[in-house]
């Protein structure tokens, strides 16, 4: 007997070339001191807003891989884009991107370690609707229902994935500033 998948979700993952370049750009332009708490999120990191200027020209190369990679003829449009900082002891909860038409979040590990940065994560949000019964069938060499994904990632990696998929981050435990730059993406397939 066969076995299909259905409605799979997928991310993107580009390594920015002109990393370094972009990093010391951005982080001598923007200072932690300058940050705030989003009042309306619960979590405890500082983000300032950006301009399109400051961003779309260095991650342009991984949306134009997003869009060979999907053989598809797309004008994608930047409607928001902000730098996140994580001191010590800093997260972000868990929460989605689907605002304001958004389509796509773009999300990238600016200044990162592995081996003590807080961890993003993806979160199945179909766990909660399935019995421990079915998750147990199904799982294994047909499939998986596991709830959380950590992709692996790498300082100067560009994540690209559905506005609607469910992210997060772990507590920060490393003592550098862990520095992401986030936004939220339309397209038009042309």
């Amino acid at each position: 007997m066969a076995h299909h998948h259905m409605f799979s979700e997928v991310y993107f993952n580009y390594r920015l070339k002109n990393h370094a370049e972009v990093k010391r750009r951005l982080l001598e332009q923007y200072n932690v001191s300058d940050s705030e708490n989003e009042a309306k999120w619960n979590c405890n990191s500082t983000r300032i807003e950006l301009t399109r200027d400051d961003i779309l020209p260095s991650v342009t190369p991984a949306l134009k891989e997003f869009g060979d990679e999907l053989r598809k003829s797309a004008k994608i449009f930047m409607d928001s884009c902000w730098m996140n900082f994580y001191r010590m002891g800093a997260f972000q909860e868990l929460h989605n991107h689907v605002v304001g038409g958004c389509q796509l979040a773009l999300v990238y590990f600016l200044n990162y370690n592995k081996k003590t940065d807080g961890k993003f994560y993806f979160y199945n949000t179909n766990t909660e609707i399935i019995s421990t019964e079915i998750a147990t069938l199904l799982s294994g060499p047909v499939g998986s229902f596991g709830s959380v994904l950590y992709p692996k990632v790498d300082e100067g990696d560009v994540l690209i994935f559905p506005s609607y998929m469910h992210h997060g981050v772990s507590p920060h435990n490393g003592d550098d500033l862990r520095v992401t730059v986030s936004c939220n993406l339309r397209f038009q397939i042309n």
